[in-house]
C-alpha cells in the first residue's frame, strides 16, 4: 500500500503578521499535491509491474521508486525557486495548473480513504 501522509504538527507556516495566509496555504497545499503526485506515480509503477507479472521487490523496481522520489525532491525545489516560495502569484498559478493537469492524468491512482491515516 502506498500512503501519502500529511503531518499538521510538522507543517511549516510563516506566521508573520504582514503575510496573507491564503497565499501561504495555497503554496503549501501544492507542496502536498506534489507528494500526492509522487504517490500516484508509484501506484502506477506497481500496477504496471503487477500487470507484467514482474517482481514487486528487487533492485529494478527499487531503482525506479528511488528515481521517482528524487524527481519529487527536484520538483519541490524547482517549485519553491520558481514561485519565490509562493510570493510570485503568476508562477504559483502556473504551477497550480501544471500539477493539477498531472494529477488529473493519474486520477486512476489517486489516494483513497483506505490509504489515509486518521489522526
Amino acid at each position: 500500500m502506498v500512503r501519502v501522509e500529511f503531518y499538521k504538527a510538522k507543517s511549516w507556516m510563516n506566521k508573520t503578521a504582514d503575510m496573507d495566509i491564503s497565499y501561504t496555504v495555497a503554496h503549501e497545499q501544492l507542496h502536498f499535491d506534489i507528494v500526492e503526485l509522487t504517490g500516484r506515480k508509484i501506484r502506477r509503477l506497481l500496477a504496471t509491474y503487477a500487470a507484467r507479472k514482474k517482481s514487486l521487490s528487487g533492485p529494478e523496481i527499487t531503482a525506479e521508486i528511488v528515481c521517482t522520489y528524487e524527481e519529487e525532491d527536484s520538483l519541490q525545489a524547482m517549485y519553491d525557486e520558481d514561485t519565490y516560495a509562493g510570493n510570485d502569484l503568476f508562477q504559483q498559478g502556473r504551477w497550480t495548473a501544471l500539477v493539477g493537469r498531472s494529477l488529473k492524468q493519474l486520477a486512476k491512482y489517486k489516494s483513497t480513504a483506505a490509504d489515509c491515516i486518521q489522526p
